[in-house]
């Protein structure tokens, strides 16, 4: 089950993190940890070229997040962190006391 709060604190949150996002950097991580399929890394992909990377981001990457189930949101944060974008990480979840996530797949850990 999807922990609602998880969430809820991206809604909260996502006017501050909403900028620092760079979508594309995820796209591998997500679709390796099995998260997003390739399907969805083109079509946000596709979103982020013709609209920008905050449409996208918001529009895309983070509603398909929310249907993929429990391992989303920490995968997610984990995604950011693996790819340099830790001040958000640090935004969404500043609780997290690891520098892995247990989550991705070991060639990212």
């Amino acid at each position: 089950m999807v922990d609602i709060t998880d969430w809820e604190q991206v809604s909260s949150r996502v006017k501050y993190i909403i900028k620092e996002i760079d979508p594309i950097k995820l796209l591998p991580v997500l679709e390796l940890a099995g998260i997003l399929g390739e399907q969805d890394g083109q079509c946000i992909s596709a979103v982020c070229t013709a609209k920008g990377p905050i449409h996208a981001t918001q529009n895309e990457l983070l509603v398909r997040l929310k249907k993929r189930g429990p391992t989303a949101f920490p995968n997610f944060v984990a995604a950011l962190r693996e790819t340099g974008q830790s001040h958000a990480a640090q935004l969404l979840d500043p609780t997290f006391k690891g520098k892995h996530s247990i989550y991705l797949p070991k060639c990212f850990n």
